[in-house]
């Protein structure tokens, strides 16, 4: 069992339970365009990164269309009806349980700097995480981030697990050189993320049960088994 110190969390589909808004949201996108719509389970089983190719999957055609278009809409869309997303139920008491574990814990996110940011204070969620990372143009890469990421939290790199819910997280974590954990509630179904060999937990609470056992810090048990009773 690793003994670990600092957990790096992924946002969307990871802490923030937007997987149906995405689907919606990609929906009307495509219906705009004159394209079939896709099922929850389709949009699990075919979503990855670069998004383009997930796109270019459900039948836009970019050699007549400008992705970068496409896109921005799909962003607009998304921001506007942000207010409906919520947050897993049991994320505020895993991270209050991790924090009191001894953990450090930061934030990795796909999602644009500015937006990310905005969307952790509105969940009050800000003061759990140091450092906080988006990205910082449309497009860019979070394998590139997360390594920039590793270097502001100043523990060795066996002592740092991220935390996603797709394929591309555990990608980001493995050029970076961290360990990776996935949770099967997010954008990609169990299906695909067990083909990375990584633990696979169903719900936030297997994940704490697991990150309690590897806690580097003394004493742990017994804060463990409280932390753990107040999760639902």
């Amino acid at each position: 069992m690793p003994n670990y110190r600092h957990i790096i969390w992924d946002f969307n589909g990871t802490l923030l339970d937007d997987l149906q808004y995405n689907v919606d949201t990609f929906n009307k996108i495509a219906e705009e365009y004159g394209l079939a719509k896709v099922s929850l389970e389709k949009y699990r089983q075919e979503f990855s990164f670069p998004v383009v190719d997930f796109y270019k999957k459900c039948g836009f055609d970019f050699s007549k269309l400008d992705f970068n278009v496409v896109g921005s809409r799909f962003i607009e869309a998304y921001k506007a009806n942000f207010s409906s997303c919520r947050i897993y139920d049991a994320v505020p008491s895993v991270l209050e349980g991790l924090r009191a574990l001894g953990f450090g814990q930061s934030l990795l996110s796909s999602c644009m700097d500015s937006d990310l940011r905005a969307a952790i204070d509105k969940f009050g969620l800000s003061g759990f995480f140091s450092p906080i990372d988006g990205l910082s143009e449309h497009g860019g890469s979070k394998t590139r981030l997360a390594q920039l990421h590793i270097g502001k939290i100043g523990v060795p790199k066996s002592g740092i697990v991220l935390v996603g819910d797709t394929l591309h997280d555990f990608a980001a974590a493995s050029a970076a050189g961290v360990d990776c954990l996935l949770l099967a509630c997010g954008h990609n179904s169990r299906q695909r993320l067990q083909s990375a060999a990584v633990p696979v937990f169903d719900n936030h609470q297997q994940l704490f049960a697991y990150l309690a056992n590897s806690c580097a810090f003394s004493a742990a048990g017994a804060k463990a088994r409280q932390c753990a009773a107040k999760i639902k």
